[in-house]
């Protein structure tokens, strides 16, 4: 369904199914909401599960200016959907700018967020740059193709995502492109909003603004990521008041995907605090 977001932008939301408690799900720059799908399964059996495809990915509309895409809009955008749905006070899983974007929401509106799991929430200190090489592989990546099948048969054999589960992969691009009226398909994330949205966490001051945030929290980092996931993650914790960090052993950046029910499993166990 169509909700208003910050500045009138048309965003694409989407109530999954399930029973229990309401759970948001925020989706990583570049995807959408449907990289979900794989996780849904176990998740859908404890909690009623929401997500949206954030401001110019998936089906939601771009908008054309680059300021339209800072952390406290997206966070907003966030809000919006949460209200849209009826949900006071929701459970939340946030991957990489994901992350970000519930912490944003969370400091914006305390109360927004019960308990979360971030995987890799991108929030830097003043004085660390993000990897140049994420904004530089957006720029240049293809974004037409003859089918999905092309996409999946390419994609499958090359890093980042070799290492994902083959029905993740399937559900990032079979959800992640659209038809071309001259044939063949394109992806629904545009370069601009991709680079646009890498761009933002070295504009924003969340990183101050960590010890508002008061969510019981987990955030994990793969100990294949880049060098600074780990400990980036763990100084992140440190700074929010109820958090605690932890590395998981064999996964990348896109851990999410790469152990889908395993990492649905740890979200359901921190989340409901049954361990």
């Amino acid at each position: 369904m169509t909700v208003t977001g910050a500045g009138g932008t048309r965003l694409a939301a989407y109530r999954f199914g399930g029973e229990g408690p309401p759970l948001l799900l925020a989706h990583a720059t570049g995807f959408h909401a449907h990289v979900w799908l794989p996780l849904l399964g176990p998740l859908r059996q404890r909690f009623s599960v929401y997500a949206w495809d954030l401001r110019g990915h998936g089906e939601s509309e771009r908008p054309g200016d680059f300021d339209a895409f800072r952390y406290e809009v997206l966070g907003r955008d966030l809000l919006a959907v949460a209200g849209h749905f009826g949900l006071a006070r929701s459970y939340a899983v946030g991957h990489s700018v994901g992350g970000s974007v519930v912490v944003q929401a969370e400091v914006l509106q305390p109360g927004t967020v019960e308990r979360a799991v971030l995987f890799e929430p991108i929030i830097l200190p003043r004085g660390v740059t993000a990897p140049t090489q994420r904004v530089a592989a957006a720029e240049r990546r293809r974004r037409v193709f003859a089918s999905t099948a092309e996409i999946l048969e390419r994609w499958a054999a090359r890093p980042p995502f070799a290492s994902f589960d083959p029905e993740a992969l399937r559900g990032y691009v079979e959800h992640g492109v659209r038809p071309r009226p001259e044939g063949g398909v394109e992806l629904k994330c545009s370069r601009e909003a991709e680079v646009w949205t890498f761009l933002q966490d070295v504009r924003s001051d969340l990183w101050t603004r960590l010890g508002e945030y008061r969510a019981p929290t987990l955030v994990l980092a793969g100990d294949r990521s880049d060098s600074r996931a780990a400990p980036l993650a763990e100084r992140q914790a440190a700074r929010m008041a109820a958090a605690r960090a932890e590395r998981v052993p064999g996964l990348s950046h896109f851990l999410p995907f790469e152990r889908p029910r395993e990492m649905a499993a740890r979200a359901i166990a921190f989340l409901l605090d049954t361990r």
